[in-house]
């Protein structure tokens, strides 16, 4: 008896032992957290700047600390670094308008002549549409809904009066359509978000027609310009500008989003 309770408290410890370094490291991101929200109120967005950075070192992320912290950087009219940050919070929280407002105001603030080509509108739409949940959520409600089409289905055969029947019928097929859509939209989701590596360019820079210092100019890039990265060789990128041109540009001057 005493060796069962001594066993169950050495195990209790090495628990609490492993859980206390988290505890603590928990408890200063928080206190971070709140010491950089300060600063940010009370518009000392270079100590925001620092603390929200030394956050992100940390590996605390989340769509408030990114607008948050491009908002800081688009105070001081750091614009490249203002994009990249409000870019990464839009992609925690797509259908934020503080975000939206925000980065709106960081785009239009780099000084360049490349305007994004308008997309489809059916192509707007089914974006906006798959937009509405993550790849994981899409699964998520995939799941939910087998389980949901399953249920039916065994109503359906074990335990429905006949004259029930074409109701719960009509059920299934609507599920099954709901969950074909839903399949769907997770599989474009998800592709989407494989397929769409996107950066910001931190510093000016000239877009090339090769990965060679000495190919042709293609056109000239102000900080701040997003890009669509296609593909990579050695420290050279593969890129596509809003307005559809391609070219290629160094790697270094260019963080991902």
């Amino acid at each position: 008896m005493i060796n069962k309770r001594s066993k169950k408290e050495k195990i209790s410890w090495a628990f609490i032992f492993f859980l206390f370094p988290v505890f603590i490291l928990a408890q200063d991101i928080t206190k971070n957290f709140e010491e950089a929200n300060v600063a940010y109120r009370n518009e000392d967005y270079s100590a925001a700047i620092n603390l929200y950075e030394g956050l992100l070192t940390q590996g605390y992320t989340s769509s408030e600390l990114h607008y948050n912290l491009g908002t800081s950087y688009l105070k001081i009219d750091s614009i490249a670094l203002a994009n990249l940050y409000l870019e990464r919070a839009l992609k925690l929280a797509p259908f934020d308008e503080r975000i939206q407002s925000n980065l709106s105001l960081a785009r239009s603030r780099v000084e360049t002549d490349i305007y994004e080509v308008p997309q489809f509108v059916l192509k707007r739409i089914w974006d906006m549409w798959t937009n509405i949940l993550s790849p994981n959520g899409w699964v998520v409600l995939q799941i939910l809904l087998s389980i949901a089409l399953l249920g039916f289905v065994y109503y359906w055969q074990f335990r429905t009066v006949k004259g029930r029947r074409n109701g719960i019928v009509i059920m299934i097929f609507g599920l099954l359509i709901v969950l074909i859509i839903s399949l769907v939209s997770g599989a474009y989701a998800a592709h989407i978000q494989k397929a769409m590596d996107t950066g910001i360019v931190m510093s000016d820079e000239v877009l090339l027609s090769g990965p060679d210092p000495r190919s042709p100019m293609v056109q000239k890039l102000s900080s701040g310009v997003k890009v669509i990265v296609l593909d990579e060789i050695d420290n050279w990128l593969h890129v596509e500008l809003l307005n559809k041109e391609t070219g290629w540009i160094q790697e270094d001057i260019v963080i991902r989003i």
